[in-house]
């Protein structure tokens, strides 16, 4: 069994972020998914709720995602450790590790494993190249339109509006969409 392994924080979530799980998902048997739930906050950077997102990923993105195939685990634990501990346990089966080029040194120590793959997706080449820094710069300087327009394609206008201002805005009321 082939089973593809993701670690991200996704805040914001965006197009690269997606291609990342489709990929992985047309790769393998199953892909389970590491999501955390904690805050981002970084100096100089709009600070993206783990709330928030959590929020949005249950009533957004969840629904373009295949959960048949997808296993989403939310998590306040490191995900890249958690990945480390599903590998300790799962010796037997050939594990993809999907990451973004910038990530891929966090599994050094797993590059001599047999059964362990690390493929790294490199941005603006395999995937769109998006990072969730800029999404955030996007979001701090009022930049709507590149903000939606680095969210998924999937994803329809009132949804891209509904992430835009639940992430950008402070005071917001969580509605189920």
């Amino acid at each position: 069994m082939i089973i593809s392994l993701i670690a991200m924080s996704a805040k914001p979530f965006h197009k690269g972020h997606m291609q990342l799980i489709e990929y992985a998902n047309n790769n393998s048997d199953t892909c389970i998914l590491y999501i955390s739930t904690n805050d981002r906050s970084r100096k100089g950077e709009l600070s993206i709720n783990g709330n928030k997102m959590l929020h949005i990923w249950k009533n957004i993105i969840e629904k373009y995602i295949d959960t048949k195939k997808t296993q989403l685990i939310y998590t306040q634990e490191s995900p890249v450790k958690l990945i480390y501990d599903f590998i300790k346990n799962n010796q037997n089966n050939i594990i993809n590790i999907y990451t973004g080029n910038d990530d891929e040194k966090r599994y050094s120590s797993l590059t001599n494993e047999k059964n362990i793959n690390i493929i790294s997706l490199k941005r603006g080449h395999d995937t769109t190249n998006i990072s969730g820094t800029q999404m955030r710069l996007y979001l701090k300087n009022n930049n709507k339109q590149d903000f939606l327009n680095m969210l998924p394609d999937q994803f329809n206008l009132n949804e891209k509006n509904y992430i835009y201002e639940n992430l950008k805005y402070i005071n917001y009321n969580l509605t189920v969409y």
